[in-house]
């Protein structure tokens, strides 16, 4: 089974927080209340009961990070509309593709080679994780293994794309995981110790010659051991679906830049899903 989702966003505005400190202070959808050590931009904290957090300043500006699968509503109906009376901006957003598969056997590739690449293994030497780009990319490909990090008891890996500042007027970018790509090591040499390190340390490829990199890659897409379903076709056919779940709380503007939105889901596949969040009116 596969699940794609939007599982986070980060947003910033402008508004004046008078409003809604006073909404707040007695709301039970709040768990904690607590003022900021040296605050520079926002002075307050609220953290919600469904692992929302929201930064206040003194007088403007807020800060509001959330997950669209499990927000409460009170959080869509009453600080969503605060936000979008005034000037907002999206900050952050992750796009989630889950596999009930083990992806640590294969090999992943960002296939321009220029992204930053770190790996992270379990205490037994499996791989647990791998990071493509650095922390301040503005897009940055993490997969790592969700079931392990949740506790549970099944095989879940999670394929991320973390897109920063993202234009509203093309929130969910065509082609957005085109560059990530998964196979196996079936058509490796096997006395190619340089090749065969790459399934235990994707982070290698960057010590590789142009000429072993450029085999890498072809022979892991020929692999008869490729996995099925690529982020990259997942994202292609969820794209619209998830881009009208945003707009139902989110205003988005519609331009050009919107363009191959239509569905083209086949609702016969019932080995994917999507996560459809949609607030309670």
């Amino acid at each position: 089974m596969i699940s794609v989702s939007i599982d986070k966003l980060v947003m910033i505005s402008d508004m004046a927080t008078g409003e809604l400190q006073n909404i707040l202070c007695n709301s039970p959808m709040v768990k904690k209340f607590y003022p900021l050590k040296n605050p520079y931009i926002y002075s307050y904290a609220y953290t919600f009961f469904d692992g929302s957090y929201l930064q206040l300043g003194s007088h403007f500006n807020a800060r509001l990070t959330f997950n669209p699968n499990k927000t409460l509503s009170e959080i869509i109906n009453v600080i969503l509309p605060a936000f979008l009376k005034d000037k907002f901006t999206i900050t952050r957003l992750d796009m989630a593709i889950d596999y009930e598969l083990d992806l640590s056997r294969f090999v992943w590739f960002e296939k321009s080679g220029r992204r930053r690449i770190k790996s992270f293994h379990t205490k037994k030497g499996n791989l647990n994780g791998v990071y493509f780009g650095r922390r301040k990319s503005n897009l940055t490909y993490v997969i790592y293994n969700k079931g392990l990090k949740d506790k549970l008891n099944k095989n879940l890996w999670r394929v991320e794309a973390r897109l920063k500042y993202p234009s509203l007027d093309n929130i969910l970018p065509v082609g957005l995981f085109d560059a990530l790509y998964a196979g196996g090591v079936s058509l490796f040499p096997p006395r190619d110790s340089h090749l065969n390190r790459l399934r235990r340390f994707p982070e290698y490829i960057n010590k590789l010659s142009a000429y072993r990199r450029k085999v890498a890659r072809q022979l892991t897409m020929k692999s008869e051991d490729r996995l099925y379903m690529q982020p990259a076709e997942i994202y292609e056919q969820f794209r619209s679906e998830m881009f009208a779940s945003l707009s139902r709380y989110i205003l988005i503007p519609a331009t050009s830049k919107n363009y191959t939105l239509w569905n083209t889901y086949d609702i016969s596949n019932d080995l994917i899903s999507f996560k459809y969040f949609m607030p309670d009116t």
